[in-house]
């Protein structure tokens, strides 16, 4: 194999485990229903990569995975209301998480560290959720 194929195999595998441990993070939801959502250090410092950015509606596990050199921690809000979601601080190389029990329909959801100035520094992102199908 050349490096160039060796070096993207192996970034790929690297991201699997960086999101979901010592196995893959489910990609379209666990076995009770649940959505996963797997967040992690991007290229940068203060950076998020999020496995998915639209999401079916319903209850939602929430992984962040600190693959920087800092402590950072991570927050998640519906935009427009009060009710936030945290891990509390997460140390480099430690993962934390929580659960949502319902991402509504229709929403946008905030994710964000709070440390001062993570923020500011490109530490946010946002996650949709797909409107409920008619049938």
């Amino acid at each position: 194999m050349n490096r160039v194929l060796r070096s993207m195999v192996a970034a790929g595998a690297l991201s699997l485990l960086a999101l979901g441990g010592t196995g893959p993070l489910a990609s379209a939801g666990d076995s009770d229903g649940r959505t996963t959502i797997g967040v992690r250090n991007g290229a940068s410092e203060f950076s998020f990569y999020l496995s998915r950015v639209k999401v079916a509606p319903g209850p939602a596990f929430v992984q962040y995975q600190n693959s920087a050199e800092d402590p950072h921690d991570l927050k998640m809000q519906r935009v427009g209301t009060a009710t936030e979601y945290a891990t509390g601080e997460v140390l480099p190389g430690d993962t934390a998480a929580f659960t949502v029990s319902k991402l509504k329909a229709g929403s946008s959801y905030r994710l964000w560290c709070s440390f001062d100035g993570h923020v500011d520094a490109g530490m946010e992102a946002f996650v949709k959720v797909k409107r409920k199908r008619r049938g």
